[in-house]
């Protein structure tokens, strides 16, 4: 998804749903031109017409943001916007810097996850952890270090 257009995501989605160009037309309240226009990348959405279309095909919470986000608007979605603030807090230069990169580490390590359960999906480019890394543990190790920073001195003595 993250590389396909608003009219690639609606098409898809619409398809999924069973549905017709005039039958998502006739449930979202658009002509079936207006929705051919628009999965042929001719026509750009408004912000209201996505909701609309998401409502007509009763999409779940994240199948909405994935539509939105297609048409380059941003979800407003509690997950989304809770995401967002995460985004933003790593960001706070108030943040120990060990905190930030174990964090940035952690993240990391849940997209490879993510990529390993979509074998031929979107994100298939992203590289899967082998069994010897498992994302899993090296989200536990640095959750670990998050909650005992090393010292330089304990690095230097090996002790923790």
């Amino acid at each position: 998804m993250m590389d396909e257009t608003f009219g690639a995501v609606l098409k898809r989605m619409r398809a999924a749903h069973g549905l017709s160009q005039v039958r998502l037309g006739v449930r979202a309240g658009y002509d079936h031109s207006y929705i051919a226009r628009l999965e042929s990348g001719s026509r750009a959405p408004t912000r209201d017409a996505v909701s609309r279309f998401a409502e007509a095909l009763d999409l779940a919470e994240s199948e909405q943001d994935d539509l939105l986000l297609s048409a380059g608007f941003a979800p407003e979605s509690r997950r989304f916007q809770e995401n967002l603030g995460l985004m933003r807090l790593i960001r706070d230069p108030l943040m120990p810097l060990h905190v930030r990169n174990a964090i940035d580490d952690v993240l990391v390590a849940l997209t490879s996850l993510a990529a390993a359960a979509i074998p031929d999906g979107p994100s298939a480019h992203i590289t899967a952890p082998t069994a010897s890394e498992s994302p899993i543990s090296g989200v536990r190790t640095h959750v670990r270090e998050i909650h005992a920073p090393e010292t330089q001195e304990s690095r230097l003595t090996g002790a923790a």
